[in-house]
């Protein structure tokens, strides 16, 4: 069965109206990654992987592995039987892809709802929310204050914070294998219990003024 994080992330996200993308995310998470080795190197985003299973002809996608792409459609079917999960935005978006797909210079991604990705994974995996380092590019901080990259090559690199679903585990800093772009008012929202200010005030002596800072971090 799924592990309790992915639990979590499906129950949170169909309340939040996104729960057939939850078992999509789901179901590709509990499975092998569906991008072959070589493709999967230099694009960590969990967006492609979740366009690939939805696309109507993702099993003949160069880059993924055709009979896990099977495997993980079937596997979220069965999720979303088992679970109850019921949601319009996918059928709306399955029905019209091949529309969209046709569209020139198409710059929006194929469903309305799968820039919800990082903020599902956050639900499943909280202690991996990361911010992006000041001045360096690719690199970011987890909220337990481990290192986490990215390939330069992935669109990742210049996001302001991630949520991770998989990196190799290397203790100072990691090489995020699966993760997805979150903003900052999202993290906020979803951990407003957990975020603790602090109020820090000093004095210069040299220019003789009081300075007051107030920070905000995510527990």
């Amino acid at each position: 069965g799924l592990h309790a994080g992915l639990v979590r992330m499906v129950l949170r996200g169909s309340k939040m109206g996104y729960g057939l993308l939850s078992v999509d995310l789901a179901a590709l998470l509990a499975e092998r990654d569906v991008l072959r080795r070589e493709a999967a190197i230099d694009d960590p985003d969990l967006r492609t992987r979740v366009e690939i299973v939805r696309a109507r002809n993702g099993a003949d996608d160069s880059r993924a592995d055709r009979g896990r792409v099977f495997q993980i459609r079937e596997e979220s079917r069965r999720l979303q039987r088992e679970l109850g999960v019921r949601d319009r935005k996918k059928i709306e978006n399955i029905e019209n892809i091949e529309n969209r797909k046709n569209r020139k210079n198409r710059k929006n991604r194929d469903t309305d709802d799968i820039e919800m990705t990082g903020a599902l994974v956050a639900l499943a995996y909280p202690d991996r929310v990361a911010l992006a380092r000041e001045q360096s590019r690719g690199r970011f901080i987890l909220r337990n204050g481990r290192g986490a990259r990215v390939s330069d090559a992935s669109v990742l690199a210049d996001c302001a914070a991630l949520a991770i679903a998989d990196t190799d585990g290397a203790p100072t800093e990691s090489r995020v294998y699966l993760g997805a772009p979150i903003d900052r008012a999202t993290i906020t929202e979803l951990f407003a219990s957990q975020i603790i200010r602090e109020d820090r005030v000093t004095f210069d002596n040299v220019t003789g003024r009081v300075n007051a800072v107030t920070r905000q971090r995510l527990g």
